[in-house]
């Protein structure tokens, strides 16, 4: 067997000289694979712009202030309806009291005739007003808070 290596020996060498050559080699492109991938890297770092960062609240963004705008409108129009509805409450009111004294007018003749005072003869119509107000205020309010939002989450 020693014979055998001693006569491989110089097949060994060269194979050992071929290995040392290819390894060389191999080391010289290593590096200068990395001395390039160092150079393009830093050439894509220079390439590329800085980058800018842009942070923003909530009042500078379109649509956020668009949709603020929409709800103050619709804010405005909700406190404007319940003035509307009163004043026509109260014409409402005004012109059915003006009729009904207007209708009972000669009633009311015979109450002075007949020596009722005046604020008997008014404490009926008064009466009158004042359940419509209250009748009508508290079915509004019931309607308002509980019939109508009810109302619009079924619709809606």
């Amino acid at each position: 067997m020693r014979e055998t290596i001693i006569a491989a020996s110089p097949e060994l060498t060269q194979a050992k000289q071929q290995l040392d050559q290819a390894q060389s080699q191999l080391n010289e492109q290593k590096a200068s694979t990395e001395q390039t991938l160092k150079t393009k890297e830093n050439e894509l770092k220079t390439s590329i712009p800085q980058v800018r960062w842009y942070v923003q609240d909530r009042q500078s963004l379109g649509g956020f202030s668009a949709l603020k705008s929409d709800l103050d409108s619709i804010q405005s129009l909700g406190n404007a309806f319940p003035i509307v509805f009163l004043l026509v409450a109260v014409m409402m009111s005004l012109t059915a009291m003006a009729r009904m004294v207007e209708e009972d007018r000669s009633l009311i003749g015979t109450y002075v005739g007949l020596g009722y005072g005046r604020l008997a003869v008014a404490s009926r119509y008064l009466l009158f007003a004042l359940l419509a107000c209250l009748i009508g205020g508290g079915l509004g309010l019931i309607a308002g808070f509980l019939g109508i939002p009810a109302f619009l989450l079924v619709v809606l």
